[in-house]
């Protein structure tokens, strides 16, 4: 039962049936279906009914202990209480199942005890009958050997003639006519079977000969030209191409070869012209290199000469450019058209390009000039302005120096002890008096004479009360 505030499960699984405790009948047509159908059992009534006392009171209730344990439901991982009579539900179900196995288990051990002596006397009788067929049987066998004596002889020989003639056979296994049985054959008929199948064999080995023949020769027929296809691709990697007219392999005027000559040439002397190949194709190419990295060279120093006559010109990779501040350029022309001019239309282009620049470089000289001014001006302006802030920033200081020393005035006077606080205070009520409360003379009525008189005789009184206090102190 569980043990919080509602009861998930009852039963009393310790207990046996009560007289008059209603019987499953659930159980009971499962135990006459097993009895009846499936097992035979001495006394079937009193099994029976020991099993139906003991099993009724779990069977009874099994549907309603599913119901309730369905009926629980775990709202979230914060629903403890629920997990805990789930937990107690099942501890409760598997308590009753533990203390049922032990009662069956009980009956089980008690069946056992009373089927011992009769699994015994089966054993007994089944050894005794074993050890009596083990000393017939010996009998029997030695007298089938001598009734069949004759019968074993003719196998014994047709096993003989088989064994001989598949040693004979075995080397034209495979081309021999078909015979379920060779050991039927007639001698003559068997070499004849020999014969024949030496034929076949024979003729099988000449095919794979010929095959073998065959196959060598199209092997070397491709190994030839994997080999001519190699030198090929050889050649064709120094550089030379191939000319279907002449059926040869050339390069320029450099060198060659002919397709007749890579086909018949031994792999030494077609290394030979590989490497004569290779050298004078790469002098060839050197040469060629290095003239052309001359006329380059020679076009670049004219180049430079060129757009060395222009002015404020810059020659970049890709043109000449005007450039008359280093922000701002502008293309005029290609390297190719500037190495191109002829020297009359290239003097013309520079006598008229000069001279915009001559005057471009007049105005930008003044450009820079106001420019530079105004730099000039602005930094006095700059310089001013920071000298204001600097001596704002002085006042400031002062202003905060003096008003910490204030406050450390304050906090001087603010840790005094009373009886100089009380002498400032004086001091301050006195000055006051003295100085800042108007005279009866200055009062022009009754009334403000009146009025100051008090004021001054009470600041008096007060300075008096003051100082008495001092001196008490």
């Amino acid at each position: 039962m569980a043990k919080g505030k509602r009861v998930v499960i009852e039963i009393e699984p310790k207990e046996t049936q009560k007289v008059g405790q209603e019987v499953s009948s659930e159980l009971v047509l499962y135990v006459d279906k097993k009895i009846s159908s499936e097992f035979i059992i001495n006394n079937p009534e009193d099994t029976k009914t020991k099993v139906i006392e003991l099993f009724s009171p779990v069977f009874n209730q099994i549907s309603e202990w599913k119901e309730k344990v369905n009926g629980i439901e775990v709202k979230g991982e914060d629903d403890k209480e629920s997990m805990a009579l789930a937990r107690e539900s099942r501890l409760f179900v598997k308590n009753t199942r533990v203390s049922l196995e032990k009662k069956v288990l009980q009956e089980i051990n008690e069946v056992k005890d009373r089927m011992k002596p009769l699994l015994n006397e089966q054993m007994f009788w089944k050894d005794i009958l074993d050890f009596a067929k083990s000393l017939m049987g010996n009998i029997e066998t030695i007298a089938g050997q001598k009734e069949k004596y004759l019968e074993n002889l003719k196998k014994e020989k047709r096993s003989r003639i088989i064994a001989e003639r598949m040693e004979k056979a075995k080397q034209y296994e495979g081309f021999m006519p078909f015979r379920p049985d060779i050991s039927y054959l007639s001698d003559e008929e068997f070499e004849l079977d020999l014969k024949l199948g030496k034929l076949a064999f024979d003729e099988h080995q000449k095919e794979i000969e010929e095959r073998q023949k065959l196959e060598k020769e199209r092997e070397e027929r491709e190994k030839k030209l994997i080999a001519q296809q190699n030198r090929i691709r050889k050649i064709s990697s120094t550089g030379m191409i191939f000319d279907e007219a002449d059926n040869k392999y050339f390069y320029k005027n450099v060198c060659e070869i002919t397709q007749d000559m890579i086909e018949k040439i031994s792999d030494e002397e077609f290394d030979f012209y590989i490497k004569s190949f290779d050298k004078k194709i790469s002098e060839f190419i050197q040469k060629e290199r290095d003239l052309e990295n001359e006329r380059i060279s020679k076009k670049r120093e004219e180049l430079i000469r060129r757009a060395g006559l222009f002015l404020d010109s810059v020659l970049k990779t890709d043109g000449l450019y005007y450039c008359p501040k280093p922000s701002e350029c502008t293309f005029m022309m290609s390297h190719d058209e500037l190495y191109m001019l002829s020297p009359v239309i290239l003097e013309t282009k520079i006598e008229k390009h000069n001279f915009e620049a001559e005057q471009n470089r007049f105005r930008i000289a003044e450009e820079q000039e106001a420019i530079k001014q105004k730099q000039i001006k602005d930094e006095a302006e700059k310089q001013f302005k920071i000298a204001q802030l600097k001596e704002q920033q002085e006042r400031e200081r002062k202003e905060m120096e003096q008003k910490r020393l204030e406050d450390e005035e304050r906090a001087k006077r603010a840790k005094a002890p009373d009886k100089e606080k009380l002498k400032r205070l004086s001091d301050v009520i006195h000055d006051c008096k003295v100085t800042n409360v108007p005279s009866e003379e200055s009062m022009n009525t009754e009334f403000g004479k009146k009025i100051s008189m008090d004021v001054y005789n009470l600041l008096g009184k007060v300075v008096k009360y003051i100082d008495d206090s001092i001196e008490k102190m």
